[in-house]
């Protein structure tokens, strides 16, 4: 719903504005984001926008991955 993504968008705001206010040039994020990659929909993009905005990377994204 709306809401549902209202309040994902105000999590993943906060959680931009601390990556902002870090003086550290590396964070680690992880968790469960309730987004899937090979999904269009709602929660996913703006899981990726935010990745992107922030200029981190998804670690299932690396050759490395192996899920």
């Amino acid at each position: 719903t709306i809401g549902d993504l209202d309040k994902y968008s105000s999590i993943l705001q906060e959680i931009s504005t601390i990556c902002i206010k870090s003086l550290t040039p590396m964070i680690i994020i992880g968790g469960d984001w309730n987004a899937d990659p090979r999904r269009n929909d709602g929660r996913t993009k703006l899981f990726k926008v935010f990745i992107k905005n922030e200029q981190l990377y998804n670690a299932l994204d690396l050759n490395i991955a192996d899920v």
